[in-house]
């Protein structure tokens, strides 16, 4: 994820308030204007991801052997 998106995420976790102090953005409200149009521009990139290609081989012509390795972290 690239810094930007992290750097959005982290302003939509911040409180939107009125000129009084007022929080007027709540869980489940659409997002305001401001924070709308880069959300939109971010989904936008992402669907323009599925569009890149790079072709490579994955598997050798002949492999003696393959295996599959799984990594995972069970970290709190």
């Amino acid at each position: 994820m690239s810094v930007c998106v992290k750097l959005f995420f982290q302003k939509l976790w911040l409180p939107v308030t009125t000129d009084d102090g007022e929080n007027v953005l709540d869980w489940d409200d659409e997002l305001p204007a401001s924070l709308l149009l880069p959300w939109e521009e971010y989904l936008a990139g992402i669907q323009a991801i599925t569009a890149v290609e790079i072709p490579r081989c994955l598997i050798p012509m002949r492999p003696r052997s393959l295996e599959i390795h799984g990594f995972s972290d069970a970290s709190s």
